[in-house]
């Protein structure tokens, strides 16, 4: 999931930013039904979006200070006064109202100011907040809420295989990062293809729960990855 995208996007585009927290709720929604993504995982993921953005602003702080600490080593007795007073100024002006520049890996520079990025960082917050004190959603229907639904839509994204190829992944970890050990078995089962014990486990070997989430993926216009699909084409959908 790219949540430096996300984040972007709901303050650059002035619709989204007039209701930023609304945007985040709904992108976080959507992430839900789609990805199952956890509330921790998605605002995790943009808080860290957040940290980017804060470390890049101090890091501008840092080159000003070094700077100024380079000249004031090297011209000793015979610094300039007013140089150094108006150097000083345009550091404390930076901390308050200077801007981060990130450059995206197209070559666009993005510039926000300390305030814009505490804007977003409340705006996130809020949303994550928002959502703990709602009543949950009321399931679609029976089969999407069980578990070998939820693993088997992030192998059929994708997901899953990304996650399994972070360093030191396994099946525990990852399901404990998702918030439900119930999946470790299921991860595990599937990411082995086994097919003489722990069957059940399996999503690749029930045809069933295949055409299920097959179907949703077509339903719902989610795409679906080549590893997934050449399941698929093994039955008959």
């Amino acid at each position: 999931m790219n949540y430096l995208e996300i984040v972007l996007q709901g303050y650059f585009n002035e619709n989204n930013r007039e209701c930023l927290e609304d945007y985040f709720c709904g992108e976080f929604k959507k992430a839900e039904k789609e990805k199952f993504c956890s509330a921790d995982l998605f605002f995790g993921g943009c808080m860290k979006i957040i940290d980017i953005l804060n470390n890049n602003f101090q890091e501008q702080i840092f080159e000003q200070q070094h700077q100024l600490n380079q000249y004031l080593i090297s011209a000793g007795a015979n610094k300039n006064e007013v140089f150094v007073k108006d150097f000083k100024e345009q550091i404390e002006f930076q901390k308050l109202n200077g801007n981060t520049n990130l450059r995206l890996k197209n070559g666009t520079i993005i510039h926000l100011k300390k305030d814009e990025i505490m804007f977003i960082e409340t705006a996130i917050s809020g949303a994550n907040s928002l959502l703990k004190i709602l009543p949950p959603p009321l399931p679609e229907n029976n089969y999407t809420n069980k578990i070998w639904f939820k693993v088997g839509l992030l192998f059929a994204t994708g997901e899953m295989q990304k996650l399994l190829k972070e360093p030191k992944a396994n099946p525990t970890n990852i399901a404990e990062k998702l918030n439900n050990k119930g999946y470790n078995k299921y991860i595990l089962a599937t990411s082995q293809n086994y097919k003489e014990t722990n069957t059940d486990k399996n999503i690749y070997a029930h045809s069933d729960k295949l055409q299920k989430i097959y179907t949703h993926c077509k339903e719902n216009n989610i795409s679906m990855v080549e590893d997934f699909l050449k399941h698929i084409k093994s039955i008959e959908i």
